[in-house]
């Protein structure tokens, strides 16, 4: 399929879903006449962190299992101006809570899939020329 940067064109509808069209968070498809299964992708992105009307500390932070590398940072701006030789262990704690969040996505976005040869083929045609 293929993208439709000036939008859906209108053609008669054949056997195939050919061209797309994205606006406003939504697929827009011409159709077809023949009944089909489609399997999409899709990626969300989590909304910014604004701060809620009751301050910092009731403010939702949409990114899960991200409690022990915001408590890093935080304690990390807390003493930095304190003059404390604390803040660069804390930076370092809170980038290694968030390489443990990010990384299993990373194993996620890496994988790739093998496919053996099948047995025999090679000699197969050996076989055939002996």
């Amino acid at each position: 399929m293929h993208p439709a940067p000036d939008g859906l064109k209108h053609k008669v509808k054949g056997c195939w879903n050919r061209y797309f069209d994205w606006r406003e968070d939504a697929v827009y498809l011409p159709g077809s006449i023949v009944p089909m299964d489609l399997f999409i992708r899709y990626a969300a992105y989590l909304p910014d962190i604004a701060i809620a009307a009751g301050g910092f500390s009731v403010t939702a932070i949409p990114i899960m299992r991200s409690a022990e590398a915001l408590a890093a940072y935080s304690a990390g701006i807390f003493v930095a101006p304190r003059g404390s030789m604390l803040a660069a262990s804390f930076e370092a704690e809170g980038d290694a809570a968030l390489d443990q969040i990010t990384s299993s996505f990373a194993k996620l976005q890496q994988r790739a899939s093998f496919r053996r040869k099948p047995w025999g083929g090679y000699h197969r045609q050996l076989r055939r020329l002996l």
